[in-house]
């Protein structure tokens, strides 16, 4: 991920689309969703609303 802001869906879009997966349910979207929010929580990530990026 870059610098660049995201938003969370895209970013789990592509999360998953690097993964290989070609379907998306409910469990590894909320799986994402609890991910980035730790990540988030630990600093690695920062937010402003529903846009994420990289951490400095």
């Amino acid at each position: 991920m870059s610098r660049k802001w995201w938003t969370r869906d895209d970013a789990i879009r592509a999360g998953t689309h690097r993964l290989g997966l070609r379907r998306v349910g409910r469990r590894v979207t909320a799986g994402f969703k609890s991910a980035i929010n730790g990540a988030i929580r630990r600093g690695l990530l920062e937010y402003d609303g529903q846009l994420i990026r990289q951490a400095k």
